[in-house]
């Protein structure tokens, strides 16, 4: 049986892992969906849901994360 797996992370400094575990998932039968929280820079693979997309969800946007430069409060949206 086929799942759906989420796999969320910061795919601007983590993205070649991701792809990687996102490769052995898929090789087994199973879906992904990739959720990038990531704000600092551009993410290594393509997301299914941008950081854009989830610091809206947030009440935020990703200008206004870089621009504040306060992690605890980016974490927070994410």
């Amino acid at each position: 049986m086929s799942k759906t797996i989420v796999l969320l992370g910061t795919f601007d400094t983590k993205g070649r892992e991701f792809a990687y575990i996102k490769e052995i998932i898929e090789k087994r039968g199973h879906q992904t969906i990739l959720i990038d929280a990531g704000i600092m820079g551009s993410p290594l693979i393509q997301p299914d849901i941008s950081r854009k997309e989830v610091a809206f969800k947030g009440g935020s946007t990703i200008e206004e994360l870089v621009s504040k430069k306060d992690r605890g409060f980016a974490i927070d949206i994410m």
